[in-house]
């Protein structure tokens, strides 16, 4: 799973355990185009099933047609991200529910939102909305991003900038589990993974990903350093692939470097193997490049499992890895030239193209890399003491308890806030297209039977394929329910046909719409 899929799951987990009272609904946006299947369609569910079997019926799979029902709860709240937050707002206008908070979380900030999706936000963002930013790096951004569209609409407009309000930012972090210490067993863990006993084992835990994540490039070249000088080291990469050519160079890079006898990449590393992985390590390295990362989940996974983390002076790292205490950071250069190209792509090349070229520009120190490295594999109580205190860190400051109340108490505040809020007008998006029909349905239209045509043959409809098999019933219903005399569809409706059926019918050429005069 992305690190932002397993954040907001681990964080309805842990809300749900720090509140009896909390029922978490999953809004899936899936919209079947029609009741039968002629096309090959995209369609799933969240998987939700652990928490299902957890929590029962305080977790449930909805969709956005019963979106009304739930709005009319003044205990309903919101939780999206950044990117589905403008959406989010017009899904509210549509059906006058101002009075259900939004919070927003920050997982990733791309550039082609910086000035199109996050200026859209200073227009759609209410007083009792939040924007919830994992770390004051991000956070920063987010105010930066805010500046400078607030800039831009008041030069545009000709007013204030101060007559543009700003959306409310929370900086609260993500948490994660701490494993028992009988998950912390190192010399079983390596037996696990046939890893010496001896040895002085680095860890790289993310994404295979030179584009989303991590050049990885120097932390190969730096364990290869201590490999040439003595060290009787090991290199274990694990984590979600996304770019099998991005892994293949990796695996020519290990042979060149005479490390791929002392390497092990555990790719899509299965949930249940975690632990093991970070047990099994002496040293853990994130050495992120990227601008779209802001926080570091695999960082505080690492230090729950009372290992020691060097990891690149980047973004939210920094704010997470206690240098000299709990870990090392590595510092980075950042090249204002790669900067001003990288604003001129991003209005016209994709978001992770921009990201890509500016994190193949930003320079982390390999030497200071080496050097620390080495310490670790010189003085391994060092590894036990860092890995401890960052341990201790995790429980008190990360722990999902401490998370989950942060939440509750906001929401509880955005709550509060909300009551009263007034109701704003939607945005006319499907009528902007009304005039393209020449009706409207209403409910006095008929439903007939096509002139001259035979019987009908209910057997038909064995020639499609229906998503739900009742939908099949029903429509075999109404064809024998208007095989005869023409049915208003307001009387149909009225009798418990779907809305949906009907139209199928109609759209199928099995039945048609007569119109009916209303002079």
């Amino acid at each position: 799973m992305f690190g932002a899929n397993m954040a907001e799951r681990e964080l309805a987990r842990a809300v749900l355990q720090q509140s009896a009272e909390l029922q978490w609904d999953v809004w899936s946006a899936e919209v079947l185009p029609s009741l039968t299947c002629t096309h090959v369609g995209q369609f799933g569910q969240p998987d939700l099933l652990d928490l299902k079997r957890q929590f029962g019926e305080r977790v449930q799979v909805r969709t956005y047609d019963k979106f009304q029902e739930a709005s009319v709860d003044p205990r309903y709240l919101f939780v999206s991200n950044v990117a589905m937050c403008s959406r989010v707002n017009d899904l509210r206008a549509q059906i006058s529910a101002y009075t259900m908070p939004i919070c927003a979380l920050t997982h990733s900030i791309y550039t082609q939102e910086l000035l199109f999706g996050y200026s859209w936000l200073l227009l759609s963002m209410e007083p009792h909305d939040v924007i919830v930013a994992s770390s004051q790096a991000g956070r920063k951004t987010l105010e930066n991003i805010f500046f400078a569209s607030k800039d831009r609409f008041a030069d545009r407009l000709g007013i204030a900038q101060s007559a543009i309000g700003t959306p409310r930012i929370v900086q609260i972090p993500f948490g994660t589990e701490i494993p028992a210490e009988t998950e912390l067993d190192q010399k079983r863990a390596r037996a696990l993974f046939r890893i010496p006993a001896d040895a002085f084992v680095v860890l790289y835990f993310g994404r295979f990903s030179e584009q989303y994540k991590a050049d990885l490039d120097p932390l190969l070249q730096a364990v290869h350093h201590l490999h040439a000088n003595g060290h009787n080291v090991w290199l274990v990469l694990a984590g979600q692939t996304l770019d099998r050519v991005y892994s293949q160079h990796l695996e020519r890079r290990l042979a060149a470097l005479m490390l791929a006898d002392r390497s092990i990449c555990v790719e899509n590393s299965p949930e249940f193997l975690k632990s093991s992985v970070y047990a099994a390590s002496d040293v853990v390295v994130s050495p992120s490049d990227c601008i779209q990362e802001t926080f570091g989940l695999s960082i505080l996974e690492a230090m729950a499992h009372a290992r020691p983390v060097i990891a690149s002076s980047w973004s939210g790292y920094r704010e997470l890895v206690e240098d000299g205490k709990t870990g090392f950071l590595i510092k980075t250069i950042w090249v204002p030239e790669a900067a001003e190209t990288a604003s001129i792509l991003s209005t016209i090349a994709p978001p992770l193209s921009t990201a890509h070229y500016l994190a193949q520009r930003t320079i982390m120190d390999i030497g200071e890399l080496i050097e620390k490295l080495s310490l670790f594999a010189d003085r391994s109580e060092l590894s036990i003491e860092m890995g401890t205190a960052g341990r201790k860190r995790v429980e008190s400051l990360y722990a999902w308890p401490h998370i989950a109340d942060q939440f509750l108490a906001l929401w509880d505040e955005q709550l509060k806030c909300a009551q009263g809020a007034k109701t704003r007008k939607a945005s006319p998006v499907l009528s902007s297209f009304s005039h393209y029909a020449d009706t409207m349905l209403a409910p006095e239209d008929l439903l007939a039977r096509i002139p001259g045509t035979a019987v009908d043959d209910l057997s038909i409809l064995e020639q499609w394929k229906f998503y739900d098999p009742r939908a099949q019933v029903e429509v075999m219903r109404l064809m024998e329910t208007t095989a005869g005399a023409p049915v208003s569809i307001g009387e149909l409706r009225h009798e418990g046909f779907d809305l949906d059926c009907i139209l199928w019918l109609a759209k199928k050429g099995l039945r048609r719409i007569v119109r009916v005069s209303h002079e």
